[in-house]
């Protein structure tokens, strides 16, 4: 049976994988089941993975992706679950990020498969990366379930990516004193602290607030996603709570962050923290990927620093060459549409990239 991969990626959009629904994962098993494939279910805390295989021995290849969404934006100009294929692209929520690639990595698996393999190739499709993956890439990890090489089928267009950063999410608050509205003279205003701490942070420039696009790679960047203070108008607020989105290099040292961060807030809770995904530069696996891609879009490809971590972080924190690659939208002004509304993918990129990873995959076979 041929196993077309834009027709599954149409049918992986029509299935809802957002707040925790997991359509998708029953669709991709059958299919696994159907083509004679090994497969494993791995369920950790509701959310349902899956680590298929095909050959013998010590797997020393491996795919892996994720078939969760972000929620839609509201305004979407189509219904954001109805696959549209319009011009040469295939409009619908998760089509970047990364049901293309999810696609396009499960027919090369299955096509692998068809030729009995003597070696062990393995594909994992994950539920949770969205939500950090802590249910999903690293409950497979904890459990052994890898190959020696991990290629993540995150969309990156016309390049191979080997590293990204590391990450924290940080809960940072500040203390006032509660007094009546009208007696301003009474009460420390704990929201007028906190955004009097934020000014300071910006101009100190020590964690960036913003800079400009040929900077993001190297600076220590902070986004502050959400800001919590206050009962009501009349009331001067005690309390105060930032929520601080922060990506460090390689280089940094994420307690130099944090001791930083303690010296200027009155209370920081860590809320989450995950390590950065690197290979080097080097490594035969990002050569070999490199090449193969360049091969098939026929001209120099660029090696690139993802801004967006993935769950290749899981792998290379335990020293296994991982890379990252697949189908993406860009638009007119070469942004890519993934967490986006109106999210799409080129339709000529999800073929192309099957067969990308197919022949990257064929090298250690």
């Amino acid at each position: 049976m041929k196993h077309d991969p834009l027709k599954i990626t149409e049918k992986l959009i029509s299935l809802k994988s957002y707040d925790g629904a997991d359509e998708p994962f029953y669709y991709l098993k059958e299919i696994l089941d159907s083509a004679g494939a090994k497969v494993e279910v791995i369920e950790h805390e509701g959310v349902k993975n899956i680590h298929a295989e095909y050959g013998k021995g010590t797997a020393v290849f491996g795919f892996n992706g994720h078939y969760d969404t972000v929620p839609p934006d509201d305004d979407w100009a189509r219904d954001p679950l109805q696959p549209t294929v319009k011009h040469g692209k295939l409009y619908g929520l998760g089509s970047t990020d990364m049901k293309g690639g999810l696609a396009a990595m499960l027919c090369a698996f299955i096509d692998i498969g068809k030729l009995n393999p003597k070696k062990k190739i393995i594909f994992q499709a994950v539920g949770d990366e969205e939500i950090q993956g802590t249910n999903g890439t690293k409950v497979l990890v904890e459990k052994k379930k890898f190959a020696k090489r991990m290629f993540i089928g995150e969309p990156s267009g016309m390049s191979i990516s080997n590293e990204h950063k590391s990450l924290m999410r940080v809960d940072a608050i500040m203390y006032g004193k509660s007094a009546h509205g009208s007696r301003v003279y009474t009460g420390s205003n704990a929201i007028m602290k906190m955004s009097r701490t934020l000014q300071r942070l910006a101009v100190e420039g020590y964690l960036k607030f913003t800079c400009k696009k040929e900077e993001i790679e190297s600076v220590t960047s902070c986004n502050v996603g959400v800001i919590s203070g206050g009962k009501a108008p009349n009331i001067i607020p005690a309390e105060c709570s930032a929520k601080l989105d922060i990506r460090m290099p390689r280089e940094r040292d994420p307690q130099e962050v944090i001791e930083y961060l303690k010296k200027h807030f009155d209370e920081i809770n860590i809320l989450h923290r995950s390590n950065g995904m690197y290979t080097a530069p080097n490594h035969e696996l990002v050569q070999t990927s490199l090449k193969v891609a360049e091969k098939a879009y026929g001209k120099k490809l660029e090696l690139r620093y993802s801004l967006g971590a993935c769950d290749g972080r899981y792998f290379t924190k335990l020293d296994i060459p991982t890379v990252k690659g697949g189908p993406c939208g860009i638009d007119e002004k070469g942004e890519r549409t993934l967490h986006r509304k109106n999210e799409f993918v080129p339709v000529d990129e999800i073929y192309l990239w099957k067969d990308i990873y197919q022949e990257i995959a064929m090298k250690y076979l």
